[in-house]
């Protein structure tokens, strides 16, 4: 069964506190020289389109994320965002909408009954 986002969400909590103790010289540097390799990408001009002079301003609209910062507090609100993103790319569920069902599952496709168990 595949992880929720909730525990994938706690993991990073946890690499995160462990990163900010155990950080070596060498990755602090290695760190500065990207964030100034991201830097430059994104102070460079962008590319120009005359059969699409807006294209560049869509395209960073099409990326910006809307979402905030994740902290503990508000860790809740945007997981639940996330999961009706997910859900919604996965198998294009709407809110408020039926499940989609698979025409050749059965009648309790989302409710499993207990197996019986045998004793052995």
């Amino acid at each position: 069964m595949a992880k929720s986002i909730r525990s994938k969400v706690k993991r990073v909590f946890r690499t995160s506190k462990r990163t900010a103790i155990t950080v070596s010289p060498w990755q602090v540097a290695a760190e500065k020289k990207k964030q100034e390799a991201l830097q430059a990408i994104l102070d460079a001009p962008k590319p120009e389109h005359p059969e699409q002079p807006d294209a560049p301003a869509k395209m960073d609209q099409d990326i910006k994320d809307d979402l905030p910062e994740v902290t503990a507090q508000n860790s809740g609100s945007i997981l639940k965002k996330l999961k009706a993103r997910r859900l919604a790319a996965a198998r294009g569920a709407v809110p408020g909408k039926q499940k989609k069902r698979n025409p050749l599952a059965g009648a309790n496709q989302f409710h499993k009954k207990k197996k019986k168990r045998s004793n052995k």
